[in-house]
C-alpha cells in the first residue's frame, strides 16, 4: 500500500531541489552573462568625436 503525502510534505518537497539549482544559477550569471553584457556593451558603443 502506498500512502498519500502530507500537504506539508508536499510542500518541503517543492522548494528542495530549486534550491540545489540556485547555486548555479548564481554562477552562470556571474561568469557567463555578466561579462556577455560587458562585451555586448563595448561592441555596441559609439566614440565620441
Amino acid at each position: 500500500m502506498s500512502k498519500a503525502l502530507s500537504p506539508s510534505r508536499k510542500r518541503e518537497g517543492r522548494w528542495l531541489w530549486p534550491t540545489f539549482a540556485a547555486p548555479g544559477l548564481i554562477w552562470l550569471v556571474l561568469l557567463f552573462l555578466v561579462p556577455f553584457y560587458a562585451i555586448l556593451s563595448v561592441a555596441m558603443g559609439t566614440l565620441d568625436p
